[in-house]
């Protein structure tokens, strides 16, 4: 048989019920209420609604700009899961980039840092603008070459586009144990790069070898004469120094620019042409020269021509060493490197060297 209640139930439609939300409740009467969930109130009275889920987590840091889109969800997941295609990609005042779908947490996908990255000057008035190219989105923050992040396996960064690369003649390709080594070509007229070329997790394209070695492959390191990146090949490299490798994703072309930046970029598609990537007031740094004065054994540069822009230039020349970049300036009178600079050499005068900004 039923139970009876102890008590009587009073029922009182929504429609009925008035919201006092100053009142204690025990000085409410039946047909009013001080807090409620998964309601609503107008001036006809109150319904019934559906209530919220928190899906994302709190973004760590400030964010100042924030995009979303459809992408292939096994490039986290490693699985097919076709209920979190969608990413929210979040940007911080702290230049740090992040990505959720729901259901991995905020992924930390800020570009590699010493693939060249600049974060000094994000703020929450930084003019960021975006594209989507399908499932990949194309960034650009005014500051840096515009970057992308990949759709592939793995937790793949946001990959800079390259500054002023040149492609290289590649000598020979040694095969190892999960990586092979670029050695590059330097019989004149070719020539070596003037500084390290490639970061761990930049890409680079090789081309004109054969199947086995032809592809976009992700940098380990590199030296102005190798480059050691992740392959497995599957054969030997053929030998009779053939081959090109260059930056997988170039950006700026000329020689005499230092560097190219946009204020913003946008894709515009065709039915003859298909997808077009166009960037808009465009900054250029040219490649500038300077005469410094190099003492042995000083990072300290006498020169004249100095000025406060030349922060983070990298710097060659005669007694200066390899991977050499400026960490400070005092105007018109030096610059400071992070290397002793040494005349190294031969008949070098180390007192008149000429330095140049690349």
């Amino acid at each position: 048989m039923p139970i009876k209640k102890s008590y009587s139930e009073i029922t009182v439609p929504l429609q009925k019920m008035t919201f006092t939300p100053d009142v204690p409740s025990s000085a409410l009467g039946q047909n009013e209420y001080n807090e409620g969930e998964n309601v609503e109130t107008d001036v006809r009275g109150i319904r019934s609604v559906l209530g919220e889920e928190e899906i994302l987590g709190t973004v760590p840091g400030i964010p100042t700009y924030i995009t979303g889109g459809y992408r292939n969800s096994n490039a986290v997941a490693g699985v097919d899961d076709p209920e979190h295609k969608f990413w929210f990609i979040v940007a911080t005042d702290a230049g740090n980039w992040y990505a959720n779908n729901g259901v991995t947490g905020w992924l930390d996908i800020t570009p590699v840092a010493a693939t060249g990255f600049i974060k000094t000057g994000y703020s929450q008035a930084i003019n960021i603008t975006d594209s989507w190219n399908g499932t990949i989105p194309i960034f650009n923050d005014t500051f840096n070459a515009p970057f992308f992040w990949p759709d592939e396996s793995g937790t793949p960064k946001l990959v800079l586009y390259k500054n002023n690369i040149p492609p290289k003649e590649i000598s020979t390709i040694t095969v190892g144990t999960g990586t092979c080594t670029i050695t590059i070509d330097t019989t004149a007229p070719n020539t070596a790069y003037t500084v390290a070329p490639y970061a761990a997790g930049d890409k680079i394209l090789i081309t004109n070898i054969n199947n086995f070695f032809n592809g976009i492959y992700t940098v380990v390191s590199s030296t102005t004469t190798q480059i050691v990146y992740t392959a497995v090949p599957g054969a030997a490299y053929p030998g009779g120094a053939i081959g090109t490798v260059s930056a997988a994703y170039t950006w700026n072309y000329n020689p005499n620019w230092q560097s190219l930046t946009a204020g913003f970029v946008r894709l515009y598609s065709t039915p003859n042409v298909g997808n077009i990537l166009v960037a808009g007031n465009l900054t250029v740094v040219p490649q500038r020269n300077l005469t410094c004065a190099t003492n042995t054994g000083s990072a300290v540069l006498p020169c004249v021509a100095a000025t406060s822009d030349l922060v983070g230039a990298n710097v060659i020349g005669p007694g200066i060493p390899t991977g050499s970049t400026v960490l400070t300036v005092s105007a018109g009178v030096s610059i400071t490197i992070n290397q002793n600079a040494t005349a190294t050499s031969a008949g070098v005068n180390p007192s008149n060297a000429i330095c140049s900004l690349i």
